[in-house]
């Protein structure tokens, strides 16, 4: 605001009114100085702002072109990204088109400069959190490489990772979305943040939504005839399923059920490729190919307890349903295990891990099991809840139930507390229960809710 000053022999505003009648004909003087002033001011301005046209339409020649807060980037990724080159005439429009480029890219929260001229510099604030890797889940036309490079072409800065929920993040979903059309497929892409065991966000998973991507027509070969008929099983039951990076997985685990019960004990699934995609109503089919080796037959030589198991597990194994000389059967040896483990959870270590490490005498065609056992903690009970019954009905339960607040949780009680009182319990006939337990892996404290359904055995 421009500041008036009075001149010397003039009196200033705000004086008594006597003073104001004496001083009349210097107020007019000073009103016609002020207004004189004030044309003055307006003329000047008009000038200046003359003046200031070809300023803003010229042209400047940047020496260097520099940025400062990016630790992703290099210097020619990022200069690229603002189309300028030192040495290369520029107007104000250019730095503003540049900064807003640096902007759209999706990577930064802030986007500043500096130019005296000569040197022009960028400052860069990134966005907050955590660059994260991006993962692919059912693009069956691309491998995860050639996918990364595909986007990179389209999204500037983009390496295989983003700022999860940013506004780099829907730019690959849009050019995913792009490269899925010039296929001949019109796609609805979702980005979902997947978070690690700690419930930290340690990826971004991109997926094709619609179609549904599933496992077309499989094709296992290799297998023999003895178990042609189960091959086809298998086969059968993983078309329609979800295609994804598991698709191999599941094949082994499939395989696994039908060879591990005969002693098959490496058999797998290798070379597993997929051929064209194929649009199909509402899917898109992938069909499958893989190679079966079944290896060789094994036979049962042993199993050994490691540690000082408690006496109950010893017991179970003395019942073992595998003697030496029998075919290998994993079927039974998971029952084995599962009896073994029994006991521990009875003592409240509902955490126990049992392992059978297999050694296998491959000239011999024999497996001998050296089982080892992790018990954990101990964990205490807490609350017991039950649903779906009425008040008389529910103090009945709640009479036989003796695991009272605080004491070592058997985790084999719940499942035998019905049969072991079905007589007493004589007016919950007609009724089924299930049991859910609710386990605090930090504190060791279990509640439990028993839901019971009208119809089925009391069980």
């Amino acid at each position: 605001m421009r500041r008036f000053l009075l001149p010397e022999n003039r009196e200033p505003f705000g004086q008594s009114s006597r003073q104001k009648s004496v001083a009349k004909p210097g107020l007019l003087r000073y009103c016609a100085d002020m207004l004189a002033d004030r044309i003055r001011a307006a003329l000047l301005l008009f000038c200046i702002s003359m003046t200031s046209l070809p300023l803003l339409a010229q042209q400047f020649v940047p020496k260097t072109i520099t940025f400062s807060g990016d630790r992703q980037d290099t210097h020619g990724a990022l200069l690229a990204v603002t189309g300028l080159k030192p040495g290369v005439a520029i107007g104000p429009a250019n730095i503003q088109a540049a900064t807003q480029k640096l902007s759209d890219t999706g990577m930064f929260a802030h986007v500043q400069f500096t130019f005296n001229g000569v040197d022009l510099h960028f400052v860069l604030t990134p966005e907050a959190g955590n660059l994260e890797p991006v993962r692919y889940v059912n693009f069956p036309w691309w491998s995860a490489a050639d996918l990364t490079q595909a986007v990179a072409a389209k999204v500037p800065l983009f390496h295989g990772m983003v700022f999860p929920e940013s506004q780099m993040q829907q730019q690959v979903a849009d050019a995913l979305t792009a490269l899925v059309a010039a296929r001949g497929v019109t796609a609805t892409i979702r980005a979902v943040p997947s978070n690690n065991n700690a419930g930290q966000v340690a990826a971004v998973d991109f997926e094709i939504t619609s179609p549904k991507v599933v496992v077309g027509a499989v094709h296992l070969q290799g297998s023999s005839a003895a178990f042609a008929a189960k091959i086809a099983k298998v086969e059968e039951a993983a078309s329609g399923q979800p295609w994804n990076a598991a698709v191999q997985d599941q094949l082994q685990q499939a395989l696994k059920a039908v060879y591990g019960e005969q002693g098959y004990l490496e058999a797998n699934v290798a070379g597993l490729t997929h051929g064209a995609p194929q649009l199909s109503g509402d899917k898109l089919l992938v069909p499958v190919t893989a190679t079966v080796s079944e290896g060789a037959q094994y036979y049962f030589a042993g199993l050994t307890l490691a540690g000082q198991p408690l006496p109950e597990s010893v017991k179970a194994l003395q019942h073992s349903p595998l003697h030496a000389g029998d075919v290998a059967n994993e079927d039974l040896l998971r029952g084995l295990l599962l009896a073994i483990a029994q006991p521990y959870r009875a003592e409240g270590y509902l955490d126990a891990k049992v392992d059978a490490q297999p050694s296998l005498n491959r000239a011999q065609h024999t497996v001998a099991y050296t089982v080892t056992i992790a018990p954990g903690a101990v964990y205490h009970f807490h609350k017991l809840t039950i649903t779906g019954l009425d008040p008389s009905q529910t103090a009945a339960v709640e009479k036989y139930w003796k695991i009272q607040p605080g004491d070592v949780f058997d985790g084999t009680y719940a499942a035998k507390l019905l049969l072991l009182n079905k007589k007493q319990l004589h007016n919950l006939d007609g009724w089924s229960a299930d049991y859910k337990e609710f386990d605090n892996t930090t504190t060791h404290i279990v509640d439990l809710t028993m839901t019971f359904h009208k119809g089925g055995p009391l069980r």
